[in-house]
């Protein structure tokens, strides 16, 4: 790898006294400590640059966005300033961040495939959650062409990394046979994971597995167990699944009281098939 030239140090250094003098009561970080971190971090930026030159470009890039940054007094526009500032030195998170401000106008006009370009890098630094924006990229090709392979290959990365939403992703990718080959086993595998850690729709989803028994035996008893779980957090499918386990009398005494209890709460919260159970019954929500 490239070693920083004394010349790179020298500019870095006039740089900082810019810094000092508009920097010295700032709450982010000071700017003694915040240009020797970008210092440290300049090896990992050679990285990505194809000419040398391009360094000092990035570094005085870096200089002007954060005194953009102190200059806005719009917090959507300081923001989007900050995140540009320390997304140039190469930090993952606001990396991400500058992503979501293109992606969704916050401080900046709307611009896909620069939220595109940002998340690749933050992802590529490994920022979990910009897995699975590049997965929502890909898949809807939003600011790069659609690819379903590439979106299956992020959320993979983030639902093996972790990440509960991408985990429910990839199970119910699994369910669909969506880019891979359908596989109820891994769906229900995947449903577990996020569901275990509390997501709500991935204890819905795996809920679903045990009721329709898909990649696990049938079991009404642990559908409901899923269900009242998420149905407690709000989630309205759970709900709504609740509310036929009562109706119907699956895996629960029929109670049709706590049947449309629960099918009210789901048609409140916007679920359709609750709210056309309810009409059918001549019930209202």
């Amino acid at each position: 790898m490239k070693k920083i030239s004394l010349l790179l140090v020298g500019i870095s250094l006039g740089c900082l006294s810019l810094f000092a003098q508009k920097q010295a009561n700032d709450s982010i970080a000071s700017a003694d400590d915040m240009f020797q971190e970008y210092l440290e971090d300049l090896d990992s930026i050679y990285g990505y640059l194809d000419e040398p030159d391009s360094v000092m470009d990035e570094m005085w890039e870096f200089v002007d966005a954060y005194l953009g940054y102190e200059e806005h007094e719009d917090e959507s526009d300081s923001l989007f300033y900050k995140y540009r500032a320390f997304a140039l030195v190469g930090y993952p998170s606001d990396q991400y961040n500058l992503a979501e401000c293109y992606r969704y106008g916050r401080g900046v006009e709307e611009n896909d495939m620069l939220a595109f370009q940002w998340y690749q890098k933050a992802a590529e630094n490994g920022y979990v959650e910009a897995y699975g924006a590049l997965w929502e990229c890909y898949i809807n090709g939003t600011g790069v062409e659609e690819d379903l392979e590439k979106a299956v290959y992020w959320i993979r990365k983030g639902a093996e990394a972790g990440d509960e939403n991408a985990q429910k992703i990839l199970g119910q990718h699994y369910m669909l046979g969506m880019g891979v080959p359908q596989d109820y086993a891994q769906a229900a595998k995947w449903a577990r994971k996020s569901a275990e850690q509390g997501n709500p729709e991935g204890m819905t989803f795996y809920g679903e597995c045990y009721y329709y028994g898909y990649g696990v035996t049938q079991d009404y008893s642990k559908a409901i167990t899923w269900f009242r779980e998420a149905a407690e957090k709000g989630e309205m499918t759970a709900q709504y699944y609740l509310g036929e386990c009562y109706y119907n009398g699956y895996g629960v005494a029929m109670n049709k009281v706590q049947a449309i209890d629960w099918y009210r709460k789901s048609a409140s919260a916007g679920c359709a098939e609750a709210q056309d159970k309810l009409q059918e019954m001549n019930e209202s929500y």
